[in-house]
């Protein structure tokens, strides 16, 4: 019932005895409360005068001798208790639920009542909290410049610190360490991505490209492809294989791959059982830890949107700007 406590007075608190042995209370206020009893399916709206507002008892209680003092009549039997006028009319009715009686009431929608306190300062960490965890330098300006009544602010116009909420709250992803493995050898560990579908075909009827690069020389091949499958992408890979072990000498050990369906499968896994490499497979959605190949793209994406941008050419070009770029990028020094 402290729900609907209106026209309370909020006095200085004041100490209630509980029912406990050397136990007790904090009364907060005083006023009074409407609720809507519910006697034999009939509302009937009950107002209580010089009510307790005591938020720290667990339950709502209604004291018989205040009932009395009222003129009112209160009888109980085994289950059930009632009030009633003096006309013997029923205004309450109640239900024996272990050593209590519980009122019946009909449930209303949730109400607040509002209280305005004193216009005290408070700290600028406090008006921090109040404005959902704005921005300081916007509460700082509006302080400064008086746009809001009642922005009355103690201390100093700055945070005592980093606000942790702010950080856990707001960031976006945990940063990650950049301090990673650098390659030392040729084709010990070779990164691979996809990219597409582009939204126009290009002018040999692709719609994707597959990059492939050395991780210690920085030396890219692409591949363009209509589709991602599973067959498509291992037969470029074939290639790839073969010719850069053959004219290098060297054998390939490791594969950057991310979660894709193109690679994380039981053609790539037979392949990679059958020749004795190693995939490191990136985490799914954390395109940081192949890093390297997005950086590669996102190079050559430039550098190709650049090119057509100078010629003037048509986007169904993309294909042939990016092999350009791509063959200029692998005659350049790399900062590996």
């Amino acid at each position: 019932m402290s729900k609907g406590l209106s026209k309370a007075n909020h006095n200085k608190p004041t100490i209630g005895l509980a029912a406990g042995k050397e136990s007790t209370f904090k009364v907060l206020g005083r006023g009074k409360v409407k609720f809507q009893a519910d006697v034999n399916s009939t509302n009937r709206t009950i107002t209580l005068d010089d009510v307790l507002y005591t938020p720290g008892l667990r339950s709502n209680l209604i004291l018989v001798s205040k009932l009395v003092e009222k003129g009112v009549k209160v009888s109980f039997d085994n289950h059930e208790a009632f009030v009633k006028l003096a006309d013997n009319t029923t205004i309450m009715m109640a239900k024996r639920s272990g050593r209590l009686y519980t009122v019946k009431t009909k449930c209303k929608p949730p109400m607040v009542l509002t209280t305005q306190t004193k216009h005290q300062a408070v700290t600028f960490d406090t008006w921090h909290q109040r404005l959902e965890h704005m921005v300081a330098d916007t509460i700082h300006e509006m302080a400064n410049k008086n746009l809001v009544d009642g922005l009355n602010i103690t201390g100093e116009l700055t945070m005592g610190g980093r606000c942790e909420d702010c950080i856990f709250g707001k960031h976006s992803t945990h940063p990650f360490n950049n301090s990673g493995y650098r390659e030392t050898k040729v084709l010990e560990r070779i990164h691979i991505d996809m990219w597409g579908p582009l939204p126009i075909q290009s002018a040999g009827g692709t719609f994707y490209f597959m990059l492939l690069m050395d991780g210690h020389l920085s030396y890219r091949t692409v591949a363009f492809l209509t589709s991602k499958s599973a067959d498509t992408t291992l037969n470029v890979f074939k290639a790839y294989h073969t010719e850069t072990e053959r004219q290098t000498g060297k054998k390939l050990k490791h594969l950057r791959l991310d979660m894709g369906k193109e690679w994380h499968n039981k053609a790539w896994e037979q392949y990679r059982k059958d020749h004795g490499l190693v995939f490191e497979f990136t985490t799914p959605y954390t395109h940081q830890q192949n890093g390297t190949i997005e950086r590669s793209i996102r190079t050559i994406l430039d550098g190709a949107r650049t090119a057509l941008a100078e010629l003037g050419l048509p986007m169904k070009y993309w294909a042939d700007a990016i092999q350009v770029t791509i063959y200029v990028r692998n005659l350049v020094t790399s900062s590996q």
